[in-house]
């Protein structure tokens, strides 16, 4: 039962991270995966903005699905454990973490998006992993502190 409390409080909390601090990770792995597909893959601009337009909005759903299905579906809310690891979450910490479930969450789109559209998976999906990654550092370093 802790094991679920813990995984609950987890997905309950990228949530609010992403709402509160965390738009702006959204905004620039947008940014960085869309030069990517356009610079060094070679895409269209319109395929590489479709396609990270797709992984964007697919993630966003995902979670905020995962969130009601949590929340109002089974009646979770979310319980801080203890002062001591509300203060230890910190910015750098929630954004790698977003950055790993969008990462995540975006191969599972581009491997569904594999079935209709001739994509080169496994480059793809460094790059999903590299924007993420970058966004998640870029938001720690220039976002004003929130904790």
């Amino acid at each position: 039962m802790m094991s679920m409390t813990t995984l609950v409080n987890f997905f309950i909390s990228l949530c609010l991270w992403l709402f509160s601090g965390g738009i702006y990770q959204t905004l620039v792995a947008f940014i960085f995966l869309a030069l990517f597909l356009k610079l060094i893959l070679k895409e269209t601009w319109i395929h590489a903005f479709t396609f990270t337009l797709g992984a964007q909005f697919f993630s966003l759903i995902a979670l905020i699905g995962l969130y009601s299905i949590i929340h109002f579906g089974l009646g979770y809310t979310y319980v801080p454990v203890s002062e001591v690891s509300e203060k230890s979450y910190s910015v750098l910490y929630a954004s790698i973490n977003l950055g790993l479930v969008y990462t995540i969450l975006q191969a599972f789109f581009f491997r569904m998006l594999r079935k209709y559209q001739h994509v080169r998976l496994h480059h793809i999906l460094s790059f999903v992993f590299i924007s993420n990654m970058a966004a998640a550092f870029f938001t720690y370093w220039f976002s004003p502190p929130l904790f």
